[in-house]
């Protein structure tokens, strides 16, 4: 029901009750968490002071788009501010998956693959990097991702196959 913080012979020192999923102290003593109980199903994050106040929130309202439990917040030298990195699963829709080479037999409904976003503080996408902008087949030739004559998947290090054996493009497919 909440996150503590315990000394090193075993004693509660502090606790919040606004973060309880998977908190991560920050460099100014605040606490950034995932904004749900569930980080595998999450919205966004939340970051609580000392105290538990709320101080910063940020919700993904997109509707493909589902932040989970992997984030941190750095300091982006480009911005002069921080910002927030976090991993997200990004729905695939079935026609995507086929255009881009995926194996036509194959059922792709609620497929996904992980993006990697970055927010600013003001909740504004400033850098966003989709693993499925970074894949190769070897199914359809007429497709630009396609491996081209006389070479294979090994070929493209890097890259990341669409149609793994026995692996196809799914729900949380990275992962």
């Amino acid at each position: 029901g909440g996150t503590y913080l315990i000394d090193m012979e075993g004693r509660v020192v502090h606790t919040w009750s606004k973060v309880r999923t998977n908190p991560r102290f920050l460099d100014n003593g605040n606490i950034l968490d995932s904004s749900t109980d569930d980080p595998s199903r999450g919205s966004g994050f939340v970051e609580v002071d000392w105290d538990d106040n709320v101080v910063w929130r940020y919700t993904d309202i997109r509707s493909d788009y589902a932040p989970h439990h992997d984030f941190i917040r750095i300091f982006n030298k480009k911005l002069g501010s921080y910002t927030t990195l976090y991993i997200a699963n990004k729905t695939v829709a079935q026609e995507q998956a086929i255009a881009a080479g995926c194996d036509p037999s194959g059922n792709y409904k609620d497929a996904q693959m992980d993006a990697i976003v970055e927010v600013d503080m003001d909740g504004n996408i400033v850098w966003e990097w989709w693993f499925f902008d970074h894949v190769v087949q070897d199914i359809d030739p007429t497709k630009a991702n396609y491996v081209g004559q006389g070479k294979t998947i090994a070929d493209y290090p890097g890259r990341i196959n669409l149609n793994l054996p026995g692996r196809p493009v799914k729900r949380d497919w990275l992962h």
